[in-house]
């Protein structure tokens, strides 16, 4: 979904955190196709996401960053419209862009539902109540190098990290598309890192 995108200029920057033969030589044929695409062993502990993201976001070079997992899809407008909503908005440290949920193995898309134009993004958060995911966002890269993600926290890592968006005081704004460019996946047998790590 990254190469089928209708905006060009970007780069892919994949840190793998240990998969196996199978999928490392899948990657690696991707790298070989498209030398917009740069691929990195994970080369330190601990072993998690977020020392990878940490890791992709040291060696992002772009003047945007969008963090992505490696279940996500995007719409092939997704770079171009988020691109041209922070050219148009050069005081806007970060954005959040309607997304979509979607069932492993099924096509059918399902808008979620954020609480979209809230004003008070923290006591949201701090309500356990999602204002926007992290995933469906663009960041201005200059306004995130010195937010890190915390490589302790093992579930529910985009909360503390929109936590500390919030209170270095970034400038936030939605933009009311009217369809998902953002697709997450979700599985029905249970088969993530948050139903791994979370019990009844």
């Amino acid at each position: 979904c990254i190469m089928a995108q209708t905006f060009q200029n970007w780069e892919l920057i994949l840190v793998d955190d240990g998969s196996d033969e199978v999928n490392y030589i899948k990657i690696k044929e991707f790298v070989l196709t498209d030398n917009r695409i740069h691929f990195f062993k994970r080369n330190r502990k601990p072993k998690n996401g977020d020392t990878c993201r940490n890791i992709g976001m040291d060696l992002s070079r772009g003047e945007y960053t969008m963090i992505l997992d490696a279940d996500d899809l995007l719409s092939e407008t997704c770079f171009e419209k988020r691109v041209a909503f922070m050219d148009k908005n050069p005081k806007c440290d970060y954005a959040s862009f309607p997304s979509g949920s979607f069932y492993d193995g099924n096509s059918r898309i399902s808008k979620r539902e954020f609480n979209y134009k809230t004003v008070d993004i923290l006591g949201q958060i701090l309500e356990a109540n999602y204002p926007f995911t992290v995933w469906a966002n663009i960041y201005r890269t200059s306004s995130i190098k010195n937010i890190r993600w915390d490589e302790k926290v093992y579930v529910y890592q985009d909360f503390d990290f929109m936590v500390q968006c919030e209170l270095a005081g970034l400038n936030h704004l939605w933009c009311d598309l009217d369809y998902p460019d953002y697709y997450y996946r979700l599985f029905k047998n249970g088969n993530s890192v948050c139903s791994k790590v979370i019990s009844k």
